[in-house]
């Protein structure tokens, strides 16, 4: 059946997955790792051939380590492969653009850039080729480079993306006509960005908190690397030419990374539905020019009032962060069942964070028995081992109890209705949205929402067997209106059926 969320690629590249390791939430989750794991890998060869290793290893570990990135690599949505594909196509067009004129490798980037650009559209529609486009187009306009553009929109590089990008949806049309276009267009680009769709609101600073807590602790370094892009030159690409320009342009990479970072989360912030992993794409200009400013600071530094900002931003949070969970360890009563463990793991992780934070500030000032650059550099490696452990306490002790909060009573009872349903029966959902439950029943459910949905229960219920899983504060009407019969609850979902 038509599901007009999104495009088509993340579905054909998940069929593929199911195909070769079978229906198991490991290829479900498949594609969001492998497309996680070539971004990072995409990230450090980026700025190892602009700026050499060290800057490319920190990039990459900003880039990795951190909240966000850990979990949208690890789920089955889009983003994650969407972020790829615009990072790749972003990437493409900075390596043509600093390329000399008569090089005939900048024709070569500016092709990717448009086939990588093509299949972002067809991971998540307009976006993928709008965030490259303005981008690209603002970053050429403050380098004063406009004539340039003539290049980028050569009719060749047109047909190529064409070609791969238009072909399925003029399938679609040609299929689905107007359906498609008012689901797929309408609701799902322009009333997704100018009206709450799902319940998914937020205020305009929902973003703020997100980058604050999905990118810490690399979040201290990032409003200097911001500064940066506007109030001074990119550094120069070790591979090119060491003075003021980039190929020509009056500016580089710190620029680059700014409009990037800041022409998402503007975008999404103006949005009307907002959800944390829309913002996955500005994740790799955030990793790029951070680690850039941290090796920076390795090498030379940062100013007193960066330095100051970023060590007391550490401290301060991480501090409170670990105070959070020794207190919610001892005192706090959480639905969420956490063994011990976790709370002394990610208190002391956090510790952790603020003692290397207090040490970043006193190695800028005092000389330790190792020398300057090596107290930084113990200092950045000592908040990266941190990180690895905060995540590896999240994994291992607070994923699995979240996920049986959050998915336990939906799992037993979609595979319960798999399994006792017969192939005729029905099982439908009344008034809430949760695919799991087609992944584990293994079964084509009747999504009913509102009088329509009612309307279809009621014609429904007698003609086959049922099972009904909705939310509790539904089960009354339930009873009543069509006499089914409570099979179980858990105070939060209940499961129905108009049979024994």
């Amino acid at each position: 059946e038509p599901r007009y969320d999104k495009p088509i690629l993340f579905y054909w590249l998940m069929s593929l997955a199911f195909k070769l390791f079978g229906i198991t939430e490991f290829s479900a989750r498949f594609t969001s790792a492998m497309f996680g794991t070539a971004l990072a890998t995409a990230t450090f060869f980026f700025v190892k051939k602009l700026y050499g290793q060290r800057p490319a290893i920190l990039a990459g570990l900003c880039l990795l380590l951190n909240l966000e990135f850990f979990v949208y690599s690890h789920s089955a949505v889009t983003d994650m492969t969407l972020a790829f594909f615009i990072t790749a196509a972003l990437y493409s067009f900075y390596l043509g653009y600093i390329e000399d004129a008569e090089c005939k490798n900048r024709n070569y980037w500016y092709l990717l850039l448009w086939v990588f650009a093509a299949l972002a559209a067809l991971t998540k529609g307009v976006i993928g080729i709008l965030f490259p486009a303005v981008i690209i187009f603002i970053y050429i306009a403050a380098s004063r480079e406009l004539s340039k553009l003539k290049l980028l929109l050569a009719p060749r590089f047109l047909v190529i993306f064409s070609a791969i990008a238009f072909p399925w949806y003029i399938a679609q049309f040609y299929i689905n006509g107007w359906e498609f276009f008012n689901a797929f267009i309408i609701k799902h680009h322009f009333q997704r960005y100018t009206e709450v769709i799902s319940s998914h609101s937020g205020q305009i600073y929902f973003y703020i908190p997100v980058i604050l807590a999905g990118f810490f602790p690399w979040v201290a370094f990032l409003p200097n690397a911001i500064y940066r892009g506007f109030k001074e030159k990119g550094p120069a690409p070790a591979s090119l030419p060491s003075n003021d320009s980039i190929g020509g342009s009056k500016q580089g990479i710190y620029l680059f990374g700014a409009i990037w970072f800041l022409a998402i989360f503007i975008f999404f912030s103006i949005s009307r539905t907002k959800l944390p992993n829309y913002i996955m794409p500005l994740f790799p200009a955030m990793a790029i020019i951070t680690g850039l400013a941290i090796n920076d600071f390795l090498e030379n530094g940062l100013k007193k009032i960066w330095l100051r900002i970023s060590g007391i931003f550490l401290m301060v949070v991480s501090l409170a962060l670990a105070i959070a969970s020794l207190f919610a360890l001892t005192q706090a009563k959480l639905e969420i069942a956490f063994p011990p463990v976790f709370f002394w793991g990610t208190g002391i992780s956090f510790l952790a964070i603020a003692l290397f934070g207090f040490a970043m500030i006193m190695g800028g000032k005092y000389r330790s028995p190792l020398n300057i650059c090596g107290d930084r550099l113990v200092s950045i490696g000592g908040m990266a081992a941190a990180i690895i452990a905060l995540l590896i306490f999240v994994r291992t002790y607070g994923g699995p109890p979240v996920n049986l909060y959050l998915q336990k009573t939906l799992y037993q009872y979609s595979t319960y209705a798999g399994k006792n349903l017969p192939e005729d029966g029905a099982l439908a959902t009344y008034n809430i949205n949760q695919p799991s439950i087609v992944f584990y029943s293994r079964r084509k459910i009747f999504k009913l929402d509102g009088e329509g949905g009612l309307r279809e229960l009621a014609a429904m219920k007698n003609s086959k067997s049922l099972i009904v899983i909705t939310r509790k504060e539904n089960i009354q009407e339930l009873e009543e209106k069509f006499n089914l019969t409570l099979l179980n609850t858990d105070g939060k979902y209940a499961m129905l059926a108009n049979t024994r």
